[in-house]
């Protein structure tokens, strides 16, 4: 039965592409920077971000604005690294990688 490993691979994928938007360079050339931010998409890191610290209110402000500026990208972006939400997303995406290599060894 591979049901189990296919759902946690397309939860490593989706969380990894979450991830790669708004942090890889390569992300930026081909599709744009921080476009999940632009279609005010609540990303992984975001939904982490914004558990952090419901009282603050700014990240989900700057989603509703799918705004395109630069600099409030940028604070976006500022609000996920205080948060801990990257580092929060990398440490899920290893034990998510853990329990695939676990489904795939048994």
């Amino acid at each position: 039965d591979y049901i189990p490993l296919v759902n946690q691979l397309s939860v490593h994928f989706q969380i990894r592409d979450d991830y790669m938007n708004i942090q890889s360079t390569e992300y930026t050339n081909t599709k744009g920077y921080c476009e999940d931010i632009t279609e005010g998409k609540f990303s992984f890191p975001v939904i982490h971000s914004i558990h952090s610290d419901p009282n603050n209110r700014q990240m989900i402000n700057i989603l509703k604005q799918r705004t395109t500026d630069f600099d409030l990208k940028k604070h976006a972006i500022s609000l996920l690294r205080d948060s801990g939400s990257f580092e929060y997303t990398l440490d899920y995406l290893h034990k998510v990688e853990a329990d695939c290599r676990s489904l795939i060894a048994e």
